[in-house]
């Protein structure tokens, strides 16, 4: 898989919320084959992961502009996708769903109320049990960042608890 170039990620996106939709087309070009490999992974199927893609792109498009920032559009797209195969896994309100973690169970909601990338390692470790390097590898981080945003995201959840 090729390597994402966060710079140039950040100018596309720019471009594709003025309007520009060869940037759009480009950006979809650029994450595409990570974001199938995502949703194949999430839902085993084929034609379930192609539909889900199609989905993902589309609510990715109409909410562009509602992106606060221009470096966040690959874990942007990586939420709608995690978010469009959950509705085709369960058909389920989020809000129904639990995770555990550690001796506590959270809902997906509160889970996608962290800062995207907690958000996103959070559900990766937890909910898919996806181990750290390989949260690492698919994210481009390094495996001790991983590790930061799982302590993190734990201590943020416990204050989303305290705050219900």
């Amino acid at each position: 898989m090729r390597t994402l170039d966060t710079e140039y990620i950040t100018d596309l996106t720019k471009r594709a919320k003025e309007g520009e939709t060869e940037a759009f087309a480009e950006l979809y070009g650029i994450t595409y084959e990570k974001q199938y490999a995502y949703a194949f992974g999430t839902l085993k199927n084929k034609e379930k992961a192609l539909l889900a893609l199609k989905e993902t792109y589309k609510k990715a498009l109409s909410g562009l502009n509602a992106l606060a920032k221009d470096d966040a559009f690959f874990s942007y797209l990586l939420m709608i996708n995690f978010e469009t195969c959950l509705e085709v896994i369960r058909k389920k309100n989020p809000a129904e769903i639990s995770v555990r973690i550690e001796d506590e169970h959270y809902s997906l909601s509160n889970l996608k109320k962290l800062p995207v990338t907690e958000s996103i390692v959070m559900i990766e470790r937890y909910y898919r049990k996806k181990r750290v390097n390989s949260i690492a590898g698919f994210l481009e981080i390094d495996s001790p960042g991983v590790r930061e945003y799982l302590k993190r995201g734990k201590e943020h959840l416990k204050k989303l608890l305290q705050e219900d």
